[in-house]
């Protein structure tokens, strides 16, 4: 990487196209251009463990995870997390789905009771986010 800024900002002192007092701002875009890559790896790398989550939700096999460190380790951090109440019970709910899809993909909830142990799960199909199977551990 740093190669290639000395490669950039030497070609461009000796083209005549930069000079000192642009170079400032010259590094600014070099800089923007590098968080823009970092982004979109980071947005693939989110896309490809949901991909696997969708995997193991189809398979059935998602309740093999059975606390939130091991799913976190797996598959990543979670889209969103918030506190619902369901039942008299306090669970914290996980959404995975496509890190820049919102509206009318597969959807994943993980539900966990306060210990952080899953208690179930949630997979919403594609098409209008409602249908669907949910799962609990006894399930599996």
């Amino acid at each position: 990487m740093k190669k290639l800024m000395i490669i950039l900002v030497g070609c461009l002192l000796f083209s005549g196209c930069a000079n000192a007092r642009h170079l400032d701002q010259l590094l600014t875009l070099k800089d923007l251009a590098d968080e823009q890559a970092q982004l979109n790896a980071y947005v693939q790398e989110q896309d490809r463990n949901f991909e696997l989550m969708l995997e193991e939700a189809k398979a059935g096999t998602l309740q093999q995870y059975s606390n939130k460190r091991t799913i976190q380790r797996k598959f990543g951090d979670p889209v969103y997390a918030r506190n619902v109440m369901e039942d008299d019970q306090q669970w914290e709910s996980w959404l995975y789905r496509y890190a820049t899809q919102y509206f009318g993909v597969e959807k994943i909830y993980l539900y966990f009771d306060l210990e952080g142990n899953l208690v179930k799960s949630k997979y919403l199909e594609g098409t209008n986010g409602e249908s669907g199977q949910e799962t609990t551990p006894e399930d599996g």
